[in-house]
């Protein structure tokens, strides 16, 4: 799989994120510092384990629920905390990362050839049977 990665921003409780949309990540993340700033709430994990992220383990030991817009349409995630994710080529700092599951729940595409996140197809709605 080729990996594929567009910056955009993500609004949380009014604050603005520096986001890293990754198809190479499963899972989402936030930096223990973006979660402050939003006034989000962690939750302890039973039992913490150890993730690959940005060529590094890391013990994950708490999540969060990210209820947040981007392009002002809303969604809702489980994101990981971490401490931090590094930053851009051109020095800004990543507070989330939004993995490939939840791209694929929300309906998030990546628009690579105009570096851009492609919301054409985002979930407004949610039918199962």
């Amino acid at each position: 799989m080729i990996k594929r990665r567009i910056y955009d921003t993500i609004v949380v409780n009014r604050h603005s994120f520096h986001t890293l949309f990754d198809t190479g990540a499963q899972n989402s993340y936030i930096t223990r510092d973006a979660l402050n700033r939003a006034n989000l709430t962690s939750v302890k994990l039973k039992k913490p384990f150890r993730m690959g992220l940005g060529g590094e383990a890391r013990l994950l030991k708490e999540y969060t629920v990210i209820d947040g817009t981007i392009e002002s349409n809303y969604f809702s995630i489980h994101a990981f905390i971490v401490d931090g994710l590094g930053v851009t080529h051109d020095g800004k700092t990543i507070d989330m990362l939004f993995g490939l599951a939840a791209m694929e729940v929300w309906g998030v595409d990546l628009d690579i050839k105009n570096k851009r996140v492609d919301l054409s197809r985002f979930a407004k709605e949610f039918i199962e049977y």
